[in-house]
């Protein structure tokens, strides 16, 4: 079961997906992230990072209608937002795969030719989700807990960890979205 504090994280990240703030999520909400994925590292279609992007907006997708409550096939609410996450952070084999999934693939789009993110790299990445740069630099600095000025892997999947599966309201990884 999920806490309040998940769930406060979980809304968070689904009001930036939310385009136009209608309460609900399409496809095309989800999609048009991995668009401005695509568009902000120059991916074009036939490539295998775009199929990446695609497959994971699609897992995205599909968990949520497969985990909806609502039963509506053409729209996700916070409420199966909610039932989504629950079905899969409280089951340790689809959470290692869909977070190790999807966290892997956005570290290995967005990482610098050194194998770190920092923060124009961070910035490109979450402001695909409609952060705009003084969130996203106030959110590396909270994520960023050895002041080091960039994230490894294993700093940047911990982070996404946190922010999911964390239930300390002092987690740094609770900012990945920014403020919620």
């Amino acid at each position: 079961m999920l806490t309040s504090l998940q769930k406060r994280k979980l809304i968070r990240y689904f009001n930036t997906l939310d385009d136009g703030a209608k309460g609900y999520l399409t496809e095309e909400d989800i999609y048009a992230v991995g668009l401005r994925m695509a568009e902000k590292k120059g991916v074009f279609e036939q490539t295998e990072e775009f199929k990446v992007i695609k497959e994971n907006t699609n897992l995205i997708w599909t968990s949520a209608l497969t985990n909806s409550v609502s039963g509506d096939p053409d729209k996700i609410y916070v409420l199966d937002w909610i039932a989504q996450h629950n079905a899969i952070l409280t089951n340790d084999e689809l959470t290692k795969t869909y977070l190790g999934k999807i966290g892997n693939d956005i570290f290995e789009l967005f990482k610098h030719q050194d194998g770190n993110i920092y923060p124009k790299n961070y910035f490109e990445l979450i402001s695909c989700f409609g952060v705009d740069e003084a969130i996203s630099n106030w959110a590396f600095k909270k994520l960023d807990v050895d002041s080091k000025g960039f994230f490894s892997k294993a700093d940047y999947l911990r982070s996404v960890e946190e922010f999911f599966l964390v239930n300390d309201r002092y987690a740094p990884g609770n900012y990945y979205f920014g403020p919620f």
